[in-house]
């Protein structure tokens, strides 16, 4: 008989477990998100307007307002370099 750690038991209990959760399919997907202005809900005296979009902009990575109420966008070149060591 082998004796095991209460440690290692856990261990693999919580491995078994979070196999069985990745390995689960999904009972319904994320929403899809609204594609045009007339599916937000906004209140009264919002409106909603289109500011960027490609190819002035192809992606986006933050926004903010600066105090005269510009808008920045940065944007990253939409590749993931490699890492060298």
């Amino acid at each position: 008989m082998v004796n095991h750690n209460r440690w290692q038991v856990g261990f693999v209990a919580a491995t078994l477990v979070a196999a069985v959760l990745a390995l689960t399919p999904r009972a319904t997907a994320p929403p899809e998100p609204p594609t045009e202005a007339s599916a937000f809900q906004l209140p009264p005296g919002f409106v909603i307007e289109k500011v960027a979009a490609p190819p002035l902009v192809e992606h986006p990575m933050m926004a903010c307002f600066d105090e005269r109420g510009r808008l920045f966008i940065a944007e990253s070149a939409g590749q993931n370099c490699r890492r060298r060591n």
